[in-house]
């Protein structure tokens, strides 16, 4: 009989999938698929980035965290342009309980979908999330 030593087998369980919710919309059923977690990064689900005017891009972000959506603070944006990838701005922005939203500027509304928007979240840890892009539309 093969025995394993019990750090080896604790090491094999916290490896693999662990299901995070986006428990953003209260009272709906989650509907996050699982993510394959290798870290203790926070998570970008889904978002949206509408040019509203101008340069102005009104976004949402869904986002998730393995110690609860409460502990994504923030994250940044850049705004470039699809083709050369010419920054057109950048900035910081506020999360609370598992949303992300505010206004990006840079780029221009008459060609909305030239841009490309760039997002990624932080963890009150200090953990970076995988980046989310965006393309822009009006």
């Amino acid at each position: 009989m093969c025995r394993m030593p019990p750090i080896l087998l604790l090491l094999a369980a916290c490896n693999g999938e662990v299901d995070i919710s986006d428990d953003s919309s209260p009272g709906v059923t989650d509907t996050a698929a699982s993510y394959e977690y290798r870290g203790p990064e926070p998570v970008i689900f889904n978002g949206d980035a509408t040019c509203t005017g101008g340069s102005s891009w009104d976004f949402t972000l869904h986002v998730g965290d393995q110690q609860g959506t409460d502990t994504v603070t923030g994250g940044m944006y850049v705004v470039f342009r699809i083709g050369d990838g010419l920054a057109m701005n950048d900035g910081k922005y506020d999360c609370k309980a598992g949303t992300c939203a505010g206004t990006a500027e840079g780029g221009f509304c008459s060609d909305a979908d030239q841009y490309m928007l760039h997002f990624e979240v932080t963890d009150s840890d200090g953990n970076q999330s995988r980046a989310l892009e965006i393309q822009g539309h009006d």
